[in-house]
């Protein structure tokens, strides 16, 4: 599934050059796999994300983002691994 999903979000990244790109990011291990295969072309200058602007979809209310529970930490704990 990463592979697939990555290839219909890099399309519209690319797409959106010069322009900000808003991307919705789902909580859950389900599309690790998209995020981990996004980052691997990252890493290899095939995908830029300087015009890319994320936010979580199911963030909780008013919680910090250095809580251990926050989607953020899950993201920074999984994009560093």
């Amino acid at each position: 599934m990463g592979r697939t999903t990555q290839g219909g979000a890099c399309q519209h990244i690319q797409a959106h050059q010069g322009k900000t790109f808003y991307l919705g990011l789902p909580t859950g291990s389900t599309y690790m796999g998209t995020c981990k295969e996004l980052i691997r072309l990252h890493k290899e200058g095939k995908v830029s994300f300087a015009n890319v602007v994320t936010f979580n979809l199911d963030e909780y209310v008013k919680i910090p983002e250095n809580h251990p529970g926050s989607v953020h930490s899950f993201m920074r704990l999984h994009q560093e691994q």
